[in-house]
């Protein structure tokens, strides 16, 4: 009964040391160990690689800073004062840039909702100035009706229903695949039609 409550899985691994092939055993604690393990590994390495790309960029960055400290050192004062103003600058018109943007993001989520669309689509309306995101949600809002409507219209369709099988279009071969049950009914429903093809 124990060795039935413990549930023996087998797990083939291929461990190739030359020529030879070995085949592995494992109980279900053993399998759950060696998963553990092999995923601690992996998110040891995921880590170990995220760490070392997270060093370089502060490496990179200190480095930049360095140079631009040694190049501001090598200047004279007012050479030093003109490059401090042009970084401030540049710094100040990224920030500008990054405020414009998010104020059309803003702009462009605000109009998609006052037109009723999803504002989901604001990324694939934004543009850089509010006219062409003007456009752009009048072309989105045309599409996105036409397909809506193409959509409404598809689930529409349905089939036609089928009309009972008293109509004369009954072929010989239609009355040959006839079930019995169907026979009958249509002997009760239209027995002229019957006796035709039943002479058949």
């Amino acid at each position: 009964m124990n060795e039935q409550a413990e549930v023996k899985q087998e797990q083939q691994e291929t461990v190739t040391q030359g020529t030879e092939v070995e085949n592995l055993t494992l109980s279900q604690e053993e399998l759950q160990q060696m998963i553990g393990s092999e995923a601690d590994r992996r998110v040891t390495k995921a880590l170990q690689t995220a760490k070392e790309k997270w060093e370089q960029e502060v490496t990179e960055k200190i480095q930049k800073e360095r140079s631009e400290a040694e190049e501001l050192a090598k200047l004279t004062e007012a050479e030093r004062v003109q490059r401090e103003f042009q970084m401030q600058q540049e710094t100040f018109e990224q920030e500008r840039k990054q405020f414009q943007r998010e104020k059309l993001e803003l702009q462009t989520v605000k109009s998609l909702q006052a037109e009723n669309l999803p504002t989901e689509f604001s990324t694939f309306v934004l543009s850089d100035s509010a006219e062409t995101i003007t456009q752009n949600i009048a072309l989105f809002k045309d599409k996105w009706q036409e397909a809506i409507e193409k959509a409404v219209v598809e689930r529409l369709k349905g089939t036609t229903p089928k009309g009972s099988n008293t109509k004369q279009g009954i072929t010989a071969d239609d009355f040959r695949r006839m079930t019995y049950r169907d026979r009958v009914e249509l002997q009760n429903q239209n027995p002229e039609l019957y006796a035709q093809l039943s002479s058949r």
